[in-house]
């Protein structure tokens, strides 16, 4: 028994199956008290990689996760990894011969982290590992990549490894070539992808994105050129007859010494010579603030109610290196609520339109925490 047993659907457990179409058949493959879950299917449809996890209060993660290779033919296993802690993805390579994690700097005994001494890290911040199945050896890809891998493929086109990560306050698209390691970040003209798939056969890549001003837009890629294609455009449809305020770009350094993030949002016929109440906005969960258009806090209609939006990207947001979002573990608000408050200090000394006596804060998740922090 665990803690969360008392939570309902707790004990329900979740099992792998094959169903085939033919002849309506569905076999069952994992059995047990503990979930499974599917991690990949190999190239050639051979082998089936899966994972299973079990809690341990004890001690950090408190989730520890074995992955297993199954032969889909003779329903042989295979354990590759067991009982580790901070990993959350695995991915055969096209040849199947190597895996590619995703996972947290922790993850194979520390391999990954790029911290300071004294320091814990942050495992919303995640890195890539190659994971070599003869060997059982762990090789770190982005210990000194400052942006959070997100979503991730492999290509089997071009044998390169494709993948979203959390830049700053962007969410972009980056290409690793390999056995290189080299990364280079791709460029398309939106500032936060959404998600992306490969073409199975051709060096072929769709994603749709949007940015700060603007709604979802589909576009192809062509990988031999990077060049990239509109496909669909929402935005005449969505902001047809709507007028948005302008979105610029704002950062400081803190006392500390450090590059602090942020951006805000005027009101649409904006008056330079008004007063304007101020809304602070800063992340939950760790993750940053992206320049989004579209989601459950619409800055822009925020600032078309009459007010001007602060956004900031306080320490401990992952997307600025290892070093930065480690400030968050065992902080309990310390660096995030300096960074908050000498920002929209300083935001309001630079912008004289913004009345002092009119702020207020607003953040979800552990930005309600800050909220309720910032308010005592």
């Amino acid at each position: 028994l665990e803690p969360d047993d008392r939570q309902p659907g707790w004990r329900t457990r979740r099992y792998l199956a094959r169903y085939d179409l033919a002849s309506g058949l569905l076999q069952r493959l994992t059995y047990g008290y503990r979930d499974a879950y599917v991690h990949d299917i190999s190239a050639d449809g051979r082998e089936l990689l899966f994972g299973v996890n079990k809690q341990d209060i004890t001690r950090r993660p408190f989730t520890r996760t074995s992955i297993y290779r199954m032969d889909m033919e003779t329903l042989k296993v295979d354990t590759l990894l067991t009982d580790e802690g901070f990993i959350s993805r695995c991915l055969f390579s096209p040849d199947g011969s190597r895996l590619l994690v995703v996972g947290s700097g922790d993850a194979f005994g520390g391999v990954g982290l790029a911290i300071k001494e004294g320091q814990k890290s942050s495992y919303y911040d995640n890195q890539l590992f190659l994971y070599d199945l003869a060997s059982r050896k762990a090789t770190p890809l982005t210990k000194d990549f400052d942006p959070s891998v997100a979503a991730v493929d492999w290509s089997a086109a071009d044998g390169s490894v494709y993948f979203m990560a959390y830049a700053r306050d962007c969410i972009s698209l980056f290409r690793l070539r390999l056995p290189s390691g080299s990364i280079d970040r791709m460029n398309i003209p939106e500032e936060v992808v959404k998600t992306f798939s490969l073409s199975a056969s051709a060096p072929v890549m769709a994603f749709y994105g949007e940015s700060a001003s603007n709604a979802s837009r589909l576009y192809t890629v062509n990988l031999k050129n990077d060049k990239t294609t509109l496909r669909e455009d929402l935005n005449p449809e969505i902001l047809d007859g709507v007028q948005l305020g302008e979105c610029q770009a704002w950062n400081f350094r803190n006392s500390r010494g450090d590059i602090i993030c942020g951006r805000f949002y005027l009101p649409p016929h904006f008056d330079a010579s008004r007063k304007y109440p101020l809304i602070v906005n800063y992340y939950g969960g760790c993750t940053p603030i992206e320049r989004t258009f579209e989601g459950r806090y619409p800055l822009h209609a925020y600032a078309a109610l009459g007010y001007v939006v602060y956004v900031v990207e306080p320490s401990g947001a992952i997307g600025f290196g290892q070093e930065f979002s480690a400030r968050h573990v065992n902080g309990w608000g310390d660096y995030t609520a300096d960074d908050i408050i000498e920002g929209t200090r300083r935001f309001c000394e630079e912008h004289p339109f913004v009345d002092v006596s009119k702020i207020g804060c607003i953040g979800a998740s552990y930005g309600g925490f800050m909220t309720q922090y910032l308010q005592t």
